[in-house]
Order: structure tokens, then sequence, then C-alpha cells
């Protein structure tokens, strides 16, 4: 029993643990610099601090209502996948919630101040933050559970064939 109660808790605690590491991290970022503004100036990584006021890489700018009404349709929809067989390892259900956890994040950020906090900075790729970094690993996770179910599924012989 306690154990299937410590596993029930793997999806919460993953998305749970990343939403207060991005919450804080951004937090930092807006306490400590001015929009705009890199440490270091140069090399990389760096801090930026960006307002993103789109969505991943700047699309559908100054559209929160349809960035919000997104991301919770695709929460309730974990969540209701969440019961089948697919969520039934340890790591679909950590990949499940830093997607969660991630998309919540960007969720609270856009809620309340109507954009996202980012400041990972390659210069080469647009600035990010730790939820989107979550989400893309998450789906990754997610990806290659799927594949290695339809691996093994399409090796398994069907009922009636040998």
């Amino acid at each position: 029993m306690a154990r299937k109660w410590g596993w029930e808790l793997i999806l919460p605690v993953a998305a749970t643990g990343l939403l207060i590491i991005d919450q804080l991290t951004k937090l930092w970022v807006r306490t400590s610099l001015m929009p705009g503004q890199s440490i270091p100036g140069d090399g990389l990584p760096r801090l930026t601090y960006v307002q993103n006021a789109g969505s991943a890489f700047g699309l559908l700018t100054n559209q929160v209502f349809l960035i919000v009404v997104s991301v919770a349709v695709v929460a309730v929809a974990l969540f209701l996948y969440y019961r089948y067989r697919f969520f039934g390892s340890w790591l679909a259900r950590v990949g499940l919630g830093l997607v969660l956890g991630g998309a919540l994040g960007n969720l609270i950020d856009r809620i309340r101040f109507g954009w996202v906090t980012d400041f990972i900075d390659f210069v080469y790729w647009p600035v990010f933050n730790v939820a989107d970094s979550a989400i893309v690993v998450g789906v990754i996770i997610l990806v290659y559970i799927l594949l290695r179910l339809a691996w093994v599924e399409g090796r398994t012989p069907r009922q009636g064939e040998s």
C-alpha cells in the first residue's frame, strides 16, 4: 500500500519541484536584472532578462488569452491521460511531471504579468527559461517511451500469430 501511495506522488512531486525552481529563478531574474540586461555582457551562456509576450520562439505575441486557454487544455489532457497504461512507468510520470510543471510555471507568468520571464541565453537560440527546458526534456522522455512501446509491441506476435 505504501509503495502505491509513493508511486502516485512521482508526478505531483516532479511538477511541484520544477514549478518551485522555475518560479524562484524567474523571481531572481526579475529582481536582479533590468529587461534587456545580460550578465556577463559577452560569452556563452549568459543570463539575459527578456519579457516574452509570445509563446515558444515569440510566436502569438500579445495573445495571452489564447495561450492561457491552450495551456489549460494541455494540462487537462495530461491529467486525463495520466491513468492510462502509457503512464505506468516512473519515467513516464517524471516526464509528464516536467511537462506539467513547466506549462504551469509559464502559465503563472502569463496570468500575473501578461508575459513570461525568459533568461537563459545562448545568443544563437531564442532566450528561454527553466520551464521551457523542462517541457522539452519531458516531451523527449515521453516520445522515447512511446517509441520504446511501439518497438516492443511491433516485435511481439499478435494473437493467433506465431
